[in-house]
């Protein structure tokens, strides 16, 4: 048994990838995207727990980091 936690990452690639076979009958084959997203997720944990180490304010951190809540989609 596995004591592996999925990341955000994979929930919402796994949770579209399902909505998108069940909606339309498309299946995503190509996962690029998602190694992508993955590293940069891996980064950005990398970069919280070295903050961390350094006692910075969570909620100040994040917002330097990532603009806070702000959604930044590009269309």
């Amino acid at each position: 048994m596995s004591n592996k936690q999925q990341t955000a990452v994979e929930f919402y690639a796994e949770e579209f990838a399902e909505h998108l076979k069940e909606n339309y009958g498309i299946k995503i084959t190509n996962l690029t995207l998602l190694k992508k997203s993955k590293e940069m997720e891996k980064e950005q944990h990398v970069k919280s727990w070295e903050a961390g180490l350094m006692k910075v304010d969570f909620n100040e951190y994040y917002e330097q980091t990532y603009g806070g809540n702000k959604w930044t989609h590009k269309q």
